[in-house]
């Protein structure tokens, strides 16, 4: 789990918190800090916020980013007419619907 740790300077008082941590952490979007906030994984001052909480001079924001989940989509076997195919690109022949 990777713990980022902010602490609100005056001149970013009276943001919304998912405003806030998009400004100052740019590896992660909006939607997922807001997803981040409702899971319980960011906490203000100790406590768990709501998306629209508004933040405070001097408020220290901690963010627990989770290690990602390995996905496991297994494969397909598809009839595809492939016409051009190298290392970096694929172009496929897909029928209509």
């Amino acid at each position: 789990m990777n713990l980022i740790e902010l602490i609100i300077d005056n001149q970013d008082e009276g943001k919304r918190l998912d405003v806030y941590i998009n400004d100052k952490v740019e590896e992660l979007t909006r939607s997922h800090i807001q997803k981040l906030i409702e899971d319980g994984m960011v906490q203000v001052n100790g406590a768990v916020p709501k998306t629209s909480m508004k933040v405070k001079a001097k408020q220290t924001i901690k963010i627990n980013i989770p290690e990602p989940k390995q996905l496991e989509v297994p494969a397909e076997d598809i009839a595809i007419e492939i016409i051009y195919q190298d290392g970096d690109l694929a172009v496929v022949n897909k029928p209509k619907g």
